[in-house]
């Protein structure tokens, strides 16, 4: 009979290795990336290359980036971008999201300041606006406020001084071109101020063909006491009237938009129950005077339109505070303590140096002086355009 079958034997070594395989790329000269093909015959794409560091294209076409809501944001580097479906913009990531808009940069001129959907260019001295394209522009023009009354030896009440003119002008169509900006100094601070003891005027503000008048200077005690004219008029010196306003009277008028503010309001009447000075004229409200207040006049909020970054708060043109008679109420810019508009503060009669000048770049009246402390200088202008 047939024996059992026997064990397997060892295996063998292994044998020689085979030829390479080898795959076909077509069109893959210069580092062109692979976009096609199947199995060994890959395709490299003619208008795409990658050499390492820098990817290009030929293409006429357009790339197509990551696109997602605000919430989809990704966890942020420096350098990203994408395409916010909920703001409907591109965005870019450097130390927070920015979104591209359109005509990205169309002006220069000034200081440049982001407030929500609108650039804003600040002119706090005179200077050019530049458009590089047509531009539908909206422009605050605010002049120089004016200096406080100069009263003399035992001659103590001086007013206010006006703030200067304030203009807000919309929809103005501007062509590209250049754009001389001119913005009005505050009356200096001197001890003779435009002369017979009343302060010296602020100066205008100009830009495409808007002007805000310069606001008056204080009247003055042991001279001439009238408040002078201005685009808000100067406070009365003691017991004689305030500059009346003259910023109604510029009419403001361009080819396209509108003009919605044309502001000056007139100083107050110096007092003699109680003595004192009157209050310089604000963009928002006539100076006051009596025994209850001889405060500037109110100063006005454009907060809404340029935010709080520019004036005072957003605030501009506040009249100058009048001296005041002691034992009666305190003297203030703007209507009144901790009121917005850049006015300078009033004083009593024989008080230290607590009155004040206008703030700078807001138009605001300088507080009136008496002959301890001489009128306080006013603040100077600004020109603000705004577009989107």
């Amino acid at each position: 009979p047939q024996g059992n079958q026997g064990r397997q034997g060892a295996t063998g070594s292994t044998g020689p290795t085979g030829p390479t395989g080898s795959a076909s790329i077509s069109n893959n000269s210069d580092n062109r990336i692979i976009t096609g093909g199947s199995g060994t015959n890959l395709n490299g794409e003619s208008t795409l290359t990658y050499n390492g560091s820098i990817l290009t294209t030929t293409s006429t076409a357009a790339f197509k980036i990551f696109a997602g809501t605000t919430a989809q944001r990704p966890t942020a580097v420096e350098g990203m971008i994408r395409y916010n479906t909920t703001l409907d913009k591109v965005e870019f990531y450097t130390d927070d999201w920015y979104q591209l808009k359109d005509n990205v940069i169309v002006a220069s001129g000034g200081n440049m300041i982001t407030y929500g959907a609108y650039t804003l260019h600040e002119f706090t001295s005179g200077g050019t606006f530049t458009l590089d394209v047509q531009k539908t522009i909206d422009i605050l023009v605010v002049a120089g406020g004016g200096q406080g009354g100069l009263p003399n030896a035992e001659n103590n009440y001086g007013g206010g001084g006006g703030a200067g003119g304030l203009v807000w002008y919309e929809g103005f169509v501007a062509a590209a071109g250049n754009y001389t900006i001119v913005v009005g100094a505050g009356g200096a601070q001197t001890s003779s101020g435009s002369g017979s003891r009343r302060g010296n005027d602020g100066s205008d503000s100009t830009a495409f063909g808007l002007t805000a008048k310069g606001g008056g200077g204080g009247g003055g005690q042991g001279g001439e006491d009238k408040g002078r004219s201005g685009g808000s008029g100067g406070g009365g010196g003691y017991s004689d009237d305030g500059g009346s306003a003259t910023q109604s009277s510029q009419s403001n008028s361009l080819a396209t938009g509108s003009l919605t503010y044309n502001l000056g309001n007139a100083g107050a009447n110096g007092n003699t129950n109680p003595n004192g000075g009157g209050g310089g004229g604000g963009a928002g409200g006539a100076g006051n005077t009596g025994s209850s207040s001889v405060n500037g006049g109110a100063g006005y909020n454009m907060s809404a339109s340029l935010g709080t970054s520019v004036g005072d708060s957003g605030w501009f043109s506040g009249g100058g505070g009048g001296i005041q008679q002691s034992g009666h109420t305190a003297s203030y810019g703007n209507d009144g303590e901790n009121k917005f508009g850049g006015g300078g503060r009033g004083s009593f009669w024989n008080t230290g140096d607590t009155n004040s000048a206008g703030q700078a770049n807001t138009g605001g009246g300088g507080g009136g002086g008496s002959y301890v402390t001489g009128g306080k200088g006013g603040g100077s202008g600004v020109v603000i355009v705004r577009y989107q």
